[in-house]
């Protein structure tokens, strides 16, 4: 998630400059480049976590009830990870 807000404030920033330089096609390039490279990382990050999500999940507790409540939100991620970006 901070990955994504990092790349919507630089680019922000990059559209801002092309708007004003008034090469309005080039300012919409870069917002969706920014936007397929910042979705691109999350569902990257996500599939990580995913693989991960035993080792990570038993470092936090032994209780396999809420292992069991825990797991469905790893899946989740992958959406709201994505969603921030649109």
């Amino acid at each position: 998630m901070l990955f994504g807000i990092a790349i919507s404030i630089g680019n922000e920033i990059l559209v801002g400059h092309l708007v004003g330089a008034k090469r309005f096609d080039d300012a919409f390039t870069r917002g969706f480049k920014s936007l397929k490279a910042g979705v691109l990382f999350t569902i990257g990050v996500v599939i990580i976590y995913w693989f991960m999500r035993d080792p990570i999940l038993y470092s936090i507790t032994e209780d396999q009830r809420i292992i069991d409540q825990l797991l469905p939100l790893f899946i989740l991620s992958v959406f709201f990870g994505a969603w921030a970006y649109i």
